[in-house]
């Protein structure tokens, strides 16, 4: 029994050994090789400058976000010396610039980072940027670009030939000779190119980190700590399949230059093509209303309610607004039902654009969902906290906060006997009649709205099915060259 597990340990070790000599020589060769220096110094060069276009446009955001967010502050300080101010007040909400734009921007240029609204409505999400034309093109150039981008292509060189390449060269049929497995091989090739790409990644990671954090604009705490290390994971998990892919095709050519040729146009698809058509095809298969359009709808159903409240459904004088509360020509219950019903009709109808916005966006991804880059930059997305998710939630916290805001002014203006708690956005007839009071509240229990970051069990739970995909892509793609290379002719 003690020799069986004796042979046992020294066949382990045999294996290990083999599948080291053969990583090692593996390595050295790419390290050598002219197509991995000039990758490295181009990888490095984009880190390099990911990390400084980051620096310089997120100290840009900061200081525009707490610019208007202060402001914001002021004015709401100053419109707390009267209630029926503070609850007509539309405030300015902008989205907070995150330090980790700097892995994954997830198109937060394009998506809306300024909210106005009060208690009543809200105003069409909107897009201010500070923005330089001159730097425009560099604007997408964060870590999540250059890893789906360059580092998917440089796996693909790296891997191209490793098969048919040490067939041409001869030293293949060489190799399995020997003792070595033909699995061993593909584990060792497998294992040497990650290993050899990890190098200028890991590099490139650690530089871009270090440039935003010399220069003061990556400050993160543990959380983000934790979303650093899942985008890295997730990182490699996606140029794996690359890898996989490469040594895939290589164990399925007989010429390298075959494999190459191949490769390239099955990266273009699934890296370029694919994610470009993706906006084109939902914006054809999935419209959305123009502004123009929305405001024809708008006009269209408070046309409506005015012919209502011509017809009396919501009392007698339901449109008239005079300066005297008590005149004959006044009805202040028909006057708050009919701008109540407008009010919520203009909700409803932002809403639904709202939704249809998002509805699209998801669209166009699920269409294309198949690309494994489309899967990388959602998971990347959900574990930085940008993109759509992120814009999802935002809008959601506005509406939470306008709730909160709304029933704090209700609790005020229920202390003030003088009120008659009318409640309609017109602020004019609102201040003519005193429907709501004119007493001043304490600012300090003036609810405040303050973004909330997502908690990364929440993004790893938005991210898990996409997760799942990519490591099934990575399965397939292993099992694929697997088979390929058992049935691979040697001669």
């Amino acid at each position: 029994m003690h020799k069986v597990w004796h042979r046992m340990f020294v066949s382990e070790k045999v294996y290990k050994n083999m599948i080291c000599s053969i990583i090692r020589r593996e390595i050295l060769d790419n390290l050598l090789s002219l197509r991995f220096i000039l990758s490295l110094i181009v990888i490095i060069m984009l880190f390099v400058t990911s990390g400084l276009v980051f620096s310089y446009h997120y100290k840009q955001d900061q200081s525009d976000y707490w610019n208007n967010t202060n402001n914001n502050i002021s004015i709401l300080q100053n419109k707390s010396k009267k209630l029926s101010d503070l609850t007509f007040y539309r405030q300015e909400v902008w989205k907070k610039p995150s330090p980790l734009m700097l892995f994954a921007q997830g198109f937060d240029k394009s998506l809306p980072n300024r909210y106005e609204f009060n208690i009543f409505e809200m105003e069409y999400p909107d897009v201010s940027n500070r923005t330089n034309y001159l730097s425009s093109y560099f604007n997408n150039l964060d870590c999540e670009f250059i890893v789906s981008i360059i580092l998917s292509i440089v796996a693909i060189f790296i891997t191209y030939d490793s098969i048919c390449g040490e067939k041409e060269r001869g030293t293949l049929r060489l190799i399995l000779s020997g003792s070595v497995s033909r699995s061993q091989i593909l584990l060792a090739k497998y294992l040497s190119a990650m290993l050899t790409i990890a190098i200028p990644a890991v590099l490139g990671l650690l530089i871009s980190m270090l440039i935003g954090t010399v220069s003061k604009a990556l400050m993160v705490e543990l959380r983000e700590y934790v979303a650093i290390a899942l985008f890295t994971l997730i990182s490699f998990l996606y140029i794996s399949i690359f890898v996989l892919l490469g040594i895939f095709m290589s164990g399925t050519m007989k010429r390298s230059t075959n494999s190459i040729v191949v490769l390239l146009i099955i990266w273009v698809v699934l890296v370029i093509l694919v994610p470009s058509l993706g906006r084109v095809i939902s914006n054809v298969l999935y419209k959305i209303p123009t502004h123009v359009e929305i405001e024809r709808k708008l006009d269209d159903s408070f046309k409506v309610i005015w012919d209502q409240a011509y017809a009396g459904k919501f009392g007698d004088n339901a449109i008239a607004s005079v300066p005297n509360r008590n005149s004959e020509w006044v009805n202040p219950d028909a006057f708050m039902k009919r701008h109540q019903a407008l009010t919520k009709v203009r909700e409803q109808i932002f809403d639904d654009y709202h939704n249809q916005m998002i509805s699209q966006a998801y669209y166009a991804r699920n269409f294309i969902r198949f690309s494994p880059t489309i899967l990388y930059q959602k998971i990347s997305e959900s574990f930085v906290g940008t993109g759509i998710n992120r814009s999802i939630a935002l809008y959601e916290q506005i509406r939470e906060y306008q709730n909160t805001l709304a029933n704090y002014i209700y609790a005020m203006d229920s202390k003030d006997t003088d009120s008659f708690h009318e409640y309609y956005n017109n602020e004019t007839t609102a201040q003519w009649w005193n429907t709501i009071s004119h007493k001043p509240v304490d600012f300090n229990t003036v609810p405040k709205f303050q973004e909330r970051d997502l908690a990364v069990g929440q993004s790893l739970k938005l991210a898990v099915w996409d997760i799942g995909l990519l490591t099934l892509y990575n399965l397939v793609f292993f099992a694929a060259a697997f088979v390929s290379f058992l049935k691979y002719d040697v001669r």
